[in-house]
């Protein structure tokens, strides 16, 4: 069995010290099993989400030496999960025009953009 694990800070601010402990406790536990750590930044909460404070977690994860495996932005499950959501936008609102008035809609949208 492989370990597999992950940090998923929302970027909504900048990581506390508890961020800090959960992201090394799971970079740690994976890289001594031989397994994978993931990062998994995902942007949730569109009022509070600012790029800056993405760019200011990686920065915070690099200077306490954590390495990840991928990107650090979404897993290949994650684009099923989305995929999957805009299939029930258009089943739930109808065409184009109906999902780019919905401010559900155009969520799903924005991120099935950044795939």
């Amino acid at each position: 069995m492989v370990i597999h694990t992950r940090f998923a800070p929302s970027p909504t601010g900048r990581l506390h010290l508890g961020h800090a402990w959960s992201a090394i406790q799971a970079h740690d536990h994976a890289r001594a099993q031989g397994g994978r750590f993931t990062l998994r930044i995902e942007d949730i909460d569109g009022t509070r989400s600012r790029p800056e404070h993405v760019e200011a977690i990686l920065r915070d994860l690099e200077w306490l030496g954590l390495g990840w495996d991928g990107d650090g932005f979404e897993e290949d499950a994650l684009k099923d999960v989305r995929s999957w959501l805009f299939g029930k936008a258009v089943s739930i609102y109808g065409g184009s025009t109906e999902i780019q008035n919905n401010v559900i809609a155009k969520r799903i949208l924005g991120m099935l953009d950044h795939q």
